[in-house]
């Protein structure tokens, strides 16, 4: 059985829409050589002009990670000759009864969701859209369920200031 297209990259083939460490290493887990390339959208205006037209929070994260791949691609057209093969765009949503979480900015805003999350099952919206020489071929959605042990101010706070 031949592999499928993406898993016989030629080195530069494979572009990453993300300065993610953690999807970075999940590339990097699985042998593929890419490159990373952060691209920049308001995340927290199309989750604001999405939830308004309530549009459910998976294709919330597909439209975010599509963004994103869109974002590369486009820029990577005008940057290099010849654009790369493929490109990866990925998002994440954090949900619990229907509030969509962002990262926190801050100690405080951190402490406030995990108030809001402790004793609760809340689900992780996972996305990932592929581009092929500038056209999309491929999207998932994974949804994730974790369920938070209850937290108590304490152990929140003691668990923050490890943080830093």
């Amino acid at each position: 059985m031949t592999p499928p297209a993406f898993a016989q990259l030629s080195a530069g083939d494979l572009v990453l829409a993300s300065a993610s460490s953690t999807r970075a290493k999940i590339l990097d887990d699985a042998g593929l050589d890419y490159r990373c390339y952060p691209v920049a959208i308001d995340e927290e205006s199309v989750r604001a002009s999405a939830k308004a037209e309530a549009v459910a929070v998976g294709d919330i994260a597909i439209i975010l990670a599509e963004m994103k791949a869109a974002a590369a691609v486009q820029r990577l057209a005008l940057e290099t000759d010849p654009s790369p093969a493929f490109v990866l765009g990925c998002d994440q949503i954090l949900a619990c009864d229907e509030v969509i979480y962002s990262k926190p900015l801050d100690q405080t805003m951190a402490k406030a969701q995990l108030m809001a999350l402790s004793g609760k099952t809340h689900q992780l919206f996972s996305a990932a859209v592929l581009y092929r020489e500038g056209k999309r071929i491929w999207h998932h959605l994974a949804i994730a369920k974790i369920t938070m042990r209850e937290l108590d101010e304490d152990f929140i706070k003691s668990y923050l200031d490890r943080l830093g």
